[in-house]
């Protein structure tokens, strides 16, 4: 009788909870990749950027050397003949090179050849931290252990008795973390990126396999997380190995940048190519080393007379990533997740019951109570913050690798009318 009664409490409190949450529906959390690819797409053709064609792509995959290191490649072109700009696509810490597959695959459909690069020392950064499958086992909850208070959302902080488990665990992640971060680190990862991009223009030259497609002299710099803070560093001028690059523009996804890292004005008053900086109010780290406001400051600061602001309004920092359309938890950079971050209650925790969007964008409707304006605004979908992200981000890329007038235009006069319920948009 008493199982019977917590049961029967539970699901009032979930009945209760579901109410509560503004746009609350089920459907958006069980949608299908498939499904979320439709959804996207059907946002994107309500007012995005539409690019002029797609293409078919072909992939290939390589361990380079260098210096002693492995750097694992995985280059993305057109399967039609052709030469095509050069994206060079630097992930995160703990991230491999087959991360970003949702920005990498939009970009080689849209008319670029798009190479990730990672090194091997930094896929493999918190390797030693990953539970054990009986630990990932028990930290595996259910609804009623997420409502009942019992456990987190998967990827969240935990909580309760995993709690000093956790601490420990991000702890440990902070320190190792810091040692990629440091300026010798800095100094080695740009002269990797420079090193690759003189491979790119000797493949490309010799007409080697894919790299045949490859146009160097069109080549743009993009980079999530330490990979930002690698572009971030090469266009503010560390060693670069001997080998000057000339990128047309640079794409950096959540950017770090120390409050420690001395003048930030004057250093990055230094760049002066194109620039979009993409980020959120919600997009911190638990590597203890930056902070949402900190992010902006390379865009504030940058000299570029051509630079870009994207600044969505609830994407935590897992989705810049460009991994998955569900909530990663688990092998994430930092391993954040979506639905949690750093501090209170998992951060996405409205959006794990958000109905979907309108093909228009808007918020989602009022889910199973029906509109209620006393509740707070509904939070995006991911599959609009992702469609937000790629539009964006390819009409910059093509306003600047494919000199595109539409592009510009629709980034400075559409853009931010059809992005006002996702993110803003600022340009200089």
């Amino acid at each position: 009788m008493l199982k019977l009664s917590r049961f029967l409490f539970a699901c009032v409190a979930v009945c209760i909870c579901l109410t509560a949450v503004p746009a609350c529906s089920l459907h958006s959390a069980l949608l299908s990749e498939q499904e979320q690819l439709v959804k996207r797409d059907e946002f994107i053709a309500a007012g995005g950027y539409s690019v002029a064609g797609s293409y078919e792509i072909e992939v290939v995959s390589e361990r380079w050397l260098y210096d002693g290191n492995a750097l694992d490649t995985v280059l993305l072109a057109p399967h039609k003949q052709g030469k095509y700009p050069l994206i060079i696509y630097l992930p995160a810490l703990g991230e491999s090179a087959d991360a970003g597959r949702l920005w990498r695959e939009y970009w080689a459909k849209a008319g670029y050849a798009v190479l990730s690069v990672q090194a091997e020392d930094i896929a493999k950064a918190f390797a030693d931290l990953t539970p054990d499958p009986a630990e990932k086992q028990q930290r595996h909850q259910g609804i009623f252990d997420v409502f009942g208070g019992e456990g987190p959302l998967d990827g969240a902080p935990e909580h309760g008795k995993n709690q000093p488990a956790q601490a420990m665990l991000d702890g440990d992640r902070r320190y190792i973390s810091h040692g990629f971060f440091t300026a010798e680190s800095l100094n080695r990862r740009v002269g990797q990126l420079s090193w690759v991009y003189r491979q790119c223009q000797q493949r490309a030259q010799a007409r080697q396999g894919l790299f045949g497609k490859v146009d160097p002299t069109k080549t743009l710099l993009a980079g999530y997380d330490i990979g930002a803070d690698t572009v971030t560093g090469w266009l503010t001028g560390s060693e670069t190995d001997g080998v000057p690059i000339q990128p047309a523009a640079a794409v950096l996804l959540s950017p770090i940048v120390a409050a420690s890292s001395g003048d930030m004005r004057q250093r990055y008053q230094s760049i002066r190519l194109p620039l979009l900086v993409i980020g959120s109010d919600q997009d911190s780290d638990r590597y203890g080393i930056t902070t949402p406001q900190l992010r902006k400051f390379i865009w504030d600061y940058a000299a570029s007379a051509n630079k870009y602001l994207l600044w969505l309004k609830s994407a935590r920092h897992g989705l810049f990533s460009g991994s998955e359309w569900a909530a990663p938890g688990r092998g994430e950079p930092g391993n954040e997740g979506w639905r949690g971050g750093p501090g209170g209650p998992p951060a996405d925790f409205t959006s794990y019951f958000q109905g979907q969007g309108g093909r228009h964008g808007g918020p989602p409707g009022g889910g199973m109570g029906g509109p209620n304006r006393h509740a707070p605004e509904a939070m995006p979908a991911a599959y609009q913050e992702i469609g937000a992200v790629l539009s964006v981000s390819t009409a910059f890329l093509d306003s600047i690798a494919k000199s595109d007038n539409f592009a510009e235009l629709w980034l400075r006069q559409n853009a931010q009318v059809w992005l006002k319920s996702v993110a803003r948009l600022t340009a200089n």
